[in-house]
C-alpha cells in the first residue's frame, strides 16, 4: 500500500499517525482529549439544571394524570346520581376524593362543569390543580403557579331510567 501523497513532509515536520491510530487517519498534536472536554462540559452545565428541573416536571406530571382522573370520575358519578339535586355534590366529593388519592391537597382543586340534568344532554368537566414552581436559582427561576387543566365530555344517557 502506498502512502497518501504529501506523507513524507508531514512524518518530517512531525505530524504523523501515531501508532495507536486507524491507518489513513492523521491527527494533530493536541487533538486527543477533545471528546473528554465535551462530556465535561456537558456533564457540568447541562446535568444540574435537568436534575433541579425534575421535581417541578414530576409534581406537574402528577397533578396532569390526577386532574384527568378527578374530571373522569367527576363525570361518571354526576351521570350516576340518582337526581339532579345530589349531581352536583356527588361529582364535587368524588373529584376531591381522587385528587386525595393522587397525593394532591383536595382544597385547591377547582372542577367546573354545566349543571345539566337534562336525558342526552352532553357534559363537559374541567378539572384544575395548581402546580408550584420551586425555585431554581442556578436558572434563575423564581416562585410561580402554573395551573395544570385536564377535560371531560360525557352524555347523559338518554335511555337511563330515573
Amino acid at each position: 500500500m502506498r502512502p497518501p501523497p504529501g506523507a513524507a513532509d508531514r512524518v518530517a515536520a512531525g505530524t504523523h499517525a501515531r501508532a495507536s491510530q486507524p491507518e489513513g487517519r492523521l491527527f494533530l498534536e493536541g487533538e486527543a482529549g477533545r471528546a473528554a472536554l465535551g462530556a465535561a462540559l456537558l456533564i457540568a452545565f447541562i446535568f444540574p439544571p435537568l436534575i433541579l428541573a425534575l421535581p417541578v416536571l414530576s409534581d406537574g406530571h402528577r397533578a396532569l394524570l390526577a386532574t384527568s382522573a378527578a374530571a373522569r370520575e367527576a363525570a361518571r358519578a354526576y351521570v350516576r346520581a340518582a337526581d339532579a339535586d345530589h349531581a352536583s355534590s356527588a361529582a364535587l366529593a368524588r373529584a376531591r376524593e381522587v385528587a386525595s388519592a393522587h397525593g394532591l391537597d383536595p382544597a385547591l382543586l377547582r372542577l367546573e362543569f354545566s349543571p345539566d340534568f337534562d336525558r342526552g344532554a352532553e357534559l363537559r368537566f374541567t378539572a384544575r390543580y395548581p402546580v408550584d414552581l420551586a425555585p431554581i436559582p442556578i436558572l434563575g427561576i423564581g416562585r410561580g403557579t402554573v395551573w395544570v387543566s385536564q377535560s371531560h365530555h360525557t352524555v347523559l344517557d338518554p335511555h337511563a331510567s330515573r
